[in-house]
């Protein structure tokens, strides 16, 4: 079957699905009137922060959700694209009070959670998902998916996206280097950089390695050491707002740099970033480090020309047993006053976790479906057959401890600067290892005081 057959199939049957519920919906509607208002029509604006082929993916899903149960419940759910990270404009309406202007959905990734953690304007997702006309109840959400955007356990967002990083390589580039089996660890990452890196005339045609870590990478790194380790206090800001960094007192940095500088060391390592989906499938890098998110991309990039694979993210130690982080963007709601728009939101947060939605999301993006249910569909079951890459992204999903998550940063942006640039100076040789530790702590340390001057805990 098709991809485009697959698709269709899940879209009629959310058709089908929603065409079910709604006449119990319609009634409850109906005698509460939440979503009736003076034009008939109740419309919601999303503000979301998707771009490229895959904003036009969002367009069809959420166009499918006013063909289908909106139309049945008069809501429209208008998009609204706002640029990376997609809080900005947020951030300015919050603080003028401009309610009116506020979003009703907001898609907020898990790194700028603590913009909105304390707004009293923010609804708690987990209370909705706990109402007994709920279709969508939190044990339906693999684990790692509802922690995402989580609060000492309870669910503020909802998660939309699901994605962790994974190693890229070149199978038939392997095959040629005599490697049997691609790297469990960032010592054997090292190693085979070196035997995959290929120069001629003092030049690299090949890169054994290519990807510029930031504070995203660094944290799965960090994160999966051990049992379970934690880039800042409070376990990383999900029970309590996060205070300090820890990285630099219970070793887990200065464990990832002593590993991380063997493969600096190869030579083979590109840490620029110019076009990392084309130039892998073009043949210039053996391997990348990137997201799952990718897989589609890639398999359309690299079609038949040669055999490639993704594995489980490199971990630092042989036993380490965390797993690796898990990234993507969350569903917010927004309190503006108006009943009809929020429940017109929830209907709409619901329809984008139904298993229908997560198996067309899934299959055009490259993501993880959110759902639990959408692996027992068929039609997921037969997607995966043809896209086994995929497989292995879900099952380091699923073998990693659900509290690895994304930090709750304050100042997120700085911090992502300063990893970058520290990690990118020991690429180059201008900084040494301890050098590079320092620069990191001092700076994500300076950062943190930034952020709780300008914004004070009570």
């Amino acid at each position: 079957m098709k991809k485009t057959k697959l698709f269709a199939a899940a879209l009629c049957t959310a058709m089908v699905l929603s065409g079910c519920q709604s006449q119990t919906e319609d009634i409850e509607s109906t005698e509460t009137g939440a979503l009736e208002s003076d034009n008939g029509v109740v419309e919601i604006e999303f503000w979301h922060s998707i771009s490229g082929d895959l904003a036009s993916k969002l367009e069809e899903m959420t166009d499918n959700f006013n063909n289908t149960i909106g139309k049945e419940k008069n809501i429209k759910v208008n998009t609204v694209f706002q640029d990376w990270p997609g809080t900005d404009k947020l951030v300015t309406v919050m603080q003028a009070g401009d309610i009116e202007n506020h979003p009703d959905v907001i898609q907020i990734y898990g790194e700028n959670m603590n913009i909105v953690r304390d707004y009293d304007r923010m609804v708690w997702v987990e209370d909705y998902m706990n109402r007994e006309d709920s279709t969508v109840k939190k044990e339906d959400l693999v684990p790692n998916a509802a922690n995402a955007f989580a609060i000492d356990g309870k669910m503020m967002g909802a998660p939309l996206t699901l994605s962790t990083l994974l190693l890229y390589y070149n199978q038939d580039m392997f095959d040629e280097a005599g490697i049997t089996d691609p790297p469990a660890t960032i010592g054997q990452l090292a190693d085979d950089v070196e035997k995959l890196t290929k120069e001629e005339n003092g030049e690299i045609q090949v890169y054994g390695l290519n990807v510029r870590p930031d504070s995203y990478e660094l944290n799965s790194w960090i994160g999966g050491q051990g049992e379970i380790s934690y880039f800042g206090n409070n376990e990383s800001g999900h029970k309590a707002p996060m205070t300090e960094v820890t990285i630099g007192t219970d070793g887990t940095l200065d464990r990832f740099l002593t590993e991380w500088e063997k493969v600096i060391q190869t030579g083979g390592l590109k840490y620029q970033l110019d076009n990392m989906n084309e130039e892998f499938a073009a043949g210039q890098h053996a391997m990348v480090i990137m997201s799952s998110a990718r897989i589609q991309i890639i398999k359309d990039l690299v079609g038949d020309k040669f055999n490639w694979n993704v594995v489980a993210l490199p971990k630092v130690s042989e036993s380490d047993k965390g797993g690796a982080s898990v990234s993507g963007g969350g569903l917010f709601m927004i309190d503006k006053d108006n009943p009809e728009k929020l429940e017109a939101a929830w209907e709409f947060v619901q329809y984008c976790l139904s298993p229908e939605t997560q198996l067309f999301w899934s299959q055009n993006t490259g993501y993880i479906p959110v759902n639990e249910k959408t692996y027992e569909m068929p039609e997921m079951q037969e997607f995966l057959e043809q896209s086994p890459w995929l497989n292995t992204a879900i099952e380091q999903v699923r073998n990693s401890d659900p509290r690895l998550q994304e930090p709750y940063y304050p100042n997120a942006g700085q911090i992502k600067t300063v990893v970058q640039e520290a990690l990118m100076k020991f690429a180059d040789g201008s900084l040494n290892k301890e050098q590079t530790e320092e620069e990191i702590l001092s700076g994500c340390e300076a950062a943190i005081a930034d952020y709780y001057r300008a914004n004070p805990l009570e």
